[in-house]
């Protein structure tokens, strides 16, 4: 499933997290389905070294920005 691309400019901006780093945040959360444990570990690379408070942060605002749509 793709992510919701307005979501996720609200994520970012909400979290003052770059587009970049949120659009691969999300993606690795609903595309691949991989958890915060995993990501945080394991693909440092992609997120540009986000800890998991950063991207549990960007998955509550994207939740929220769809939860008001």
């Amino acid at each position: 499933m793709k992510f919701c691309l307005a979501a996720g400019e609200y994520a970012a901006k909400a979290a003052g997290i770059s587009n970049q780093q949120t659009s691969s945040v999300l993606a690795l959360l609903i595309e691949e389905e991989c958890t915060v444990p995993f990501i945080t570990r394991y693909r440092k690379e992609k997120t540009g070294g986000l800890d998991e408070d950063d991207i549990r942060n960007i998955h509550k605002n994207y939740e929220e920005y769809l939860e008001r749509e």
